[in-house]
C-alpha cells in the first residue's frame, strides 16, 4: 500500500479487493504489526527495528490475500 494512504483509501481497496471473484480472504497488516512479527522471528530483525517508532518504521501497511483457486491466479 501506498505509505500516503488515508484509513478511507485502505478500506475502499480492501472492499475492492473482497468483490474481486477468486479472492478468498482479505487480511490487513498494520505496519506496526508487521515490524512486531517480524522481530519475533529473528534477533538480527529485533536488534535493528527495536529502535524504529511509528515516525520511523520504513515498512509499509499490507494486505495479505488468500486465493480460492492459485490455477486462476493470472485471472485476478
Amino acid at each position: 500500500m501506498d505509505r500516503e494512504a488515508t484509513d478511507e483509501d485502505a478500506n475502499n481497496l480492501q472492499m475492492q479487493l473482497e468483490n474481486m471473484p477468486n479472492i478468498d480472504t482479505v487480511e490487513y497488516e498494520s505496519k506496526e504489526v508487521v515490524k512486531a512479527e517480524m522481530m519475533k522471528e529473528s534477533d538480527t530483525f529485533n536488534a535493528i527495528m527495536g529502535s524504529w517508532d511509528e515516525q520511523t518504521n520504513p515498512l509499509q501497511n499490507e494486505f495479505i490475500l488468500k486465493v480460492k483457486n492459485v490455477e486462476d491466479l493470472n485471472k485476478t
